[in-house]
């Protein structure tokens, strides 16, 4: 069974259907649609004096231990690595304090050996795509890899609006989609039980009780 879902947020059939529509504004010209008014965003290449505070604690501390020591995310985000992705790295700003971040990676996808999405989910994403800067070859396509939101700054679109700077980014690219590998954020804390039965549980209203971040894209994607 795969550890991830991979979600289409960028289908042009399926985008004139959606609840909430997207603005096609650069990330740094106002508010795109879902975002609280004086919630900007700027992409790490435009604002690198951002690039410290996205790091702080405020934001690492978001996600458990755990996920701060994959050796896979060296590929992105070491240094010398990182440099390469300030474009699709993302900085959200109320008020000159960071209170959000988004982080993409772009990748060559339906390439010979990539007719699908890998079961390997975040890790194999990254994997493709430093494969390709190493060979030189053209990225077709954008994964999103991590929207990170302190508290305070939850629960009013913001989320939406990192999304829409990425669909932003993506066509400003000429990448033909974006994508994201989705798992269940709350799995560490139900270590006893198989992954089948944890995003088998439902509320009582008959959505998923454990797929935090599927509330989020849901108006904007599909499965």
């Amino acid at each position: 069974m795969r550890p991830y879902v991979w979600v289409h947020l960028d289908d042009e059939r399926r985008r004139r259907s959606r609840r909430v529509q997207l603005s096609d504004k650069p990330a740094n010209e106002g508010t795109p649609v879902g975002g609280r008014v004086g919630f900007g965003i700027f992409t790490l290449r435009e604002r690198p004096d951002l690039r410290p505070a996205i790091f702080l604690p405020d934001l690492q501390s978001v996600w458990p231990e755990f996920m701060r020591h994959d050796t896979t995310a060296e590929l992105y985000f070491a240094p010398s690595q990182f440099e390469a992705y300030l474009d699709y790295a993302f900085a959200g700003v109320v008020d000159g304090k960071v209170v959000a971040r988004a982080f993409s990676v772009p990748f060559a996808f339906n390439v010979d050996g990539r007719d699908e999405l890998p079961d390997g989910g975040w890790d194999q994403v990254i994997r493709w795509a430093h494969e390709d800067r190493m060979i030189g070859r053209a990225s077709t396509a954008l994964s999103a890899l991590e929207i990170t939101l302190v508290p305070e700054a939850r629960g009013g679109g913001n989320s939406i609006a990192l999304l829409n700077a990425m669909k932003c980014c993506a066509r400003a690219n000429g990448y033909t989609a974006l994508f994201a590998p989705v798992r269940p954020n709350q799995k560490h804390l139900r270590q006893h039980i198989s992954m089948r039965e944890y995003i088998s549980e439902m509320r009582a209203d008959g959505l998923p009780l454990t797929l935090g971040f599927v509330f989020t894209i849901e108006p904007v994607g599909e499965w």
